[in-house]
């Protein structure tokens, strides 16, 4: 009898430990975590140590004496057993009064408690944002972006438009400084929706993020894509001093200043387009760098098509000789090949070379000479342009040079 009321004794003390303990814990996680008991804590620890303290002794505090109690109860609160949640609910609650110290010194508080806290960050966002004071606002965005979030979109189109005001814009560029991950993506959109007034702070961003001593594709990509934008705006200089500024060849003295063909012997040059050879490379047609030298196009579809093609830049009303050096298939019938030179940015042809006829020997020599108007043609494409025939078969052509030089050199 006796023993069985002792083990009885021993698990019922045990018992009773386990429960106290479980029910200690669950008392310290609500306390911990709960919005009520939060702000009862808030309400208790701050509002009465103002109301009791100051209050009765200051039927009208200055408003200095009332900044100097509110400091004291935010001091009270940061020291104070409260975790991330709790303090961002005090924040956002309305028992916070009107002073913007407290209320982002509270957010403050319950991120450097969590620096993970995405509301936090989010609420120091949209305060800053709200106080104009978009550089701290910039820089918590690049936190959140950094974060995985499906509220990435939200936070990249905050960024664009924080982007608009100069204090913003600077901020930004100090951060693509660095690298940041958002940072692709971001100068993508800006360049996608940036207008002839923006350009300049666009390009300016670029080089903010451009490296060139890691010039990677992505990077080559984002360049081509502006230079592109930038020959739409119809802002030649700019696009063509931005290419000259990122160009490898500049750095040797290979750019021709009058911006005349690049790489006019296909030496398969790194430069980006437009200003060095885009290449076209479909089913039905496609052109590349052939390894022993030239330019080697295949066609065989049955409308016209730009094959390869740059953008130059010739003096307008000056005149001008283009030759090539070439060998290609004939086929009476079965479809031609042209080199062509299109004004910018009217788009209308102001020389053509066409292969319509036998080479003469295993490589012929076409030329022509034209003048640039003098108006309506500030830039120049150089295109090859598949032409198809009668009959739909496929034809090539080997190009080993084209150039463009002022008449009579």
């Amino acid at each position: 009898m006796r023993s069985f009321l002792k083990h009885f004794l021993i698990w019922g003390i045990g018992l009773f430990l386990i429960v106290a303990i479980w029910l200690q814990a669950q008392g310290r996680m609500h306390a911990k975590e709960a919005p009520g008991t939060a702000l009862q804590y808030f309400s208790d620890y701050s509002l009465a140590l103002l109301e009791l303290n100051e209050t009765e002794q200051m039927q009208n505090p200055t408003p200095d004496q009332s900044v100097q109690m509110q400091a004291r109860a935010l001091q009270a609160l940061k020291s104070a057993p409260l975790s991330d949640r709790a303090l961002l609910q005090i924040g956002v609650s309305e028992s916070v009064k009107e002073s913007s110290l407290t209320r982002r010194d509270l957010f403050v508080a319950a991120h450097r408690r969590n620096i993970r806290n995405r509301q936090a960050l989010r609420a120091l966002v949209i305060f800053d944002i709200s106080a104009e004071n978009y550089p701290e606002a910039i820089q918590n965005l690049n936190i959140l972006l950094s974060l995985k979030s499906v509220d990435y979109s939200l936070y990249h189109d905050l960024l664009a438009a924080l982007s608009i005001s100069e204090p913003g814009r600077a901020a930004i560029d100090d951060l693509l400084e660095g690298q940041p991950i958002w940072g692709p993506p971001f100068l993508r959109d800006q360049i996608e929706t940036m207008s002839a007034e923006t350009a300049g702070t666009v390009t300016t961003s670029l080089n903010h993020y451009y490296n060139p001593e890691n010039l990677s594709r992505q990077d080559l990509r984002l360049h081509q894509a502006l230079l592109e934008k930038l020959i739409r705006l119809e802002e030649y200089d700019r696009a063509f001093s931005h290419w000259r500024d990122i160009s490898t060849a500049h750095e040797a003295n290979l750019i021709p200043v009058s911006h005349t063909v690049f790489d006019p012997h296909f030496q398969g040059r790194s430069e980006i387009p437009p200003m060095n050879w885009r290449l076209i490379d479909r089913p039905k047609y496609f052109s590349e760098i052939d390894t022993s030298g030239g330019l080697y196009v295949s066609f065989g579809d049955t409308r016209n098509r730009v094959i390869a093609q740059q953008v130059i830049q010739l003096v307008p009303g000056d005149v001008y000789d283009l030759e090539l050096e070439a060998s290609w298939s004939y086929r009476a019938r079965q479809g031609s090949f042209s080199w062509r030179v299109l004004c910018l940015p009217r788009q209308s042809v102001i020389a053509s070379l066409d292969m319509i006829e036998p080479p003469a020997g295993e490589v012929a020599v076409l030329s022509t000479h034209f003048q640039v108007p003098e108006t309506g043609c500030v830039a120049q494409r150089l295109q090859m342009v598949g032409k198809p025939g009668q009959y739909s078969r496929r034809i090539w052509s080997l190009t080993r040079r084209v150039d463009i030089t002022p008449a009579g050199s």
